[in-house]
């Protein structure tokens, strides 16, 4: 080996460490592949931009942000930090459309389930985060676990929350979720801005 080549080749050492090459031969190895950044389409699809943290392909109207009857006061309090169970029925209401307020603040992880720790339904059911405006979803989960929804979900920012209990295509029915909330957190009963002005009797 030339004293010329030998130069060369400790200067590719030194420039490109992964790269190890055999002189004289087809074989080429590299160890680290070049830094190219996170290639979109390999990513998992929950991290990718497009998708929020648990959200599947929701079915029809699973993940609407439609708030209809108002279960805050079955689970009304301080969080416990344990899982505990409640049961209701949404039958009369295509999509069910059940919800609680939560008031915490940012950081918190809520969990509600109909997959296990006693929840269930016999429906298609879904659970959606929405933000204090009523309006935009910040998490929804359809189909964890058949037809089933799980929520594992942390609060981005502090404020009245709401958990919507809903039906994929329209189902409902009788049901029991589990939740798990932060002893940080509150459920509290909000009376909607369009009765605030009205004596409730």
């Amino acid at each position: 080996m030339t004293r010329s080549l030998t130069l060369l080749l400790v200067v590719l050492a030194l420039l490109a460490p992964g790269i190890v090459q055999r002189v004289g031969g087809a074989e080429r190895q590299r160890e680290h592949p070049p830094d190219r950044g996170p290639d979109r389409h390999l990513l998992h699809p929950s991290t990718r931009p497009e998708h929020s943290a648990g959200q599947a392909t929701p079915e029809g109207g699973a993940c609407q942000p439609t708030l209809g009857g108002d279960i805050s006061g079955l689970l009304d309090g301080q969080g416990s930090g344990t899982w505990m169970t409640v049961s209701a029925d949404c039958s009369g209401t295509p999509g069910c459309n059940h919800y609680f307020h939560l008031d915490c603040p940012g950081g918190e992880l809520v969990q509600a389930s109909f997959c296990h720790h006693g929840g269930s339904a016999s429906w298609n059911t879904a659970l959606t985060a929405v933000a204090p405006n009523h309006q935009d979803v910040l998490f929804c989960n359809d189909d964890s676990c058949g037809q089933q929804s799980d929520m594992v979900w942390t609060v981005p920012f502090a404020g009245n929350h709401h958990v919507r209990i809903g039906g994929a295509n329209g189902a409902s029915g009788l049901y029991t979720l589990a939740v798990n909330i932060p002893t940080n957190c509150a459920v509290v009963v909000v009376i909607p801005v369009e009765l605030q002005s009205f004596e409730v009797g």
